[in-house]
């Protein structure tokens, strides 16, 4: 199913972003997957990941491929403000692998790809926006901050450093597909 979703793209320069129900990186064709969409002409290739399992080894694998964008979740910046928003991860690691990644893209040269940080705000991060910031604004492309939009009532309002006035449907609903890495397509 993914050959045949990307056969059927390519030819409209589509952007491929690896993201969405689940971590990208749990796909162990991960790397086999970009250099195929590379081959067929797609030259905007990203992925979303929490960077857990970004070592430098699958760095690497990732950048010889031929992606493009590598956008972390990094909603703290020291172990408490990360981890409240993250159960079960680990801050030190994911630190060392954007770290480690970074100085893969300067040892390789890899121009070409941006590391891009997303912070989504919430109240346990709120105060610590600003020092991720400070630490990470001359090492990476960019650092994009994102809201918790509120789709059909899903988050409980104590989590949300904002109040929210209405409900609002999700405006990807019907415009989005997703190739899973079974091969299933959804939306």
């Amino acid at each position: 199913v993914f050959k045949a979703a990307i056969k059927n793209i390519a030819p409209y320069r589509i952007k491929v972003n690896f993201n969405g129900i689940g971590e990208p990186l749990l796909d162990r064709n991960l790397p086999d997957r970009i250099a195929y969409a590379c081959s067929q002409g797609i030259d905007q290739i990203g992925m979303v990941t929490n960077g857990l399992l970004l070592t430098p080894r699958i760095a690497g694998e990732l950048i010889a491929a031929g992606i493009k964008r590598i956008t972390i979740s990094l909603d703290g910046n020291d172990q408490h403000s990360y981890e409240s928003g993250h159960t079960g991860a680990d801050y030190e690691t994911v630190v060392s692998n954007i770290e480690g990644l970074v100085s893969l893209k300067k040892k390789l040269s890899a121009d070409s790809l941006d590391v891009v940080l997303r912070v989504t705000v919430q109240k346990s991060n709120l105060a610590v926006i600003p020092n991720i910031f400070m630490r990470w604004q001359d090492k990476v492309t960019a650092i994009c901050v994102n809201f918790v939009y509120q789709y059909g009532n899903a988050i409980t309002e104590s989590a949300l450093p904002y109040r929210w006035q209405e409900r609002v449907p999700c405006p990807k609903l019907l415009s989005t597909m997703m190739v899973l890495t079974n091969g299933d397509a959804t939306i």
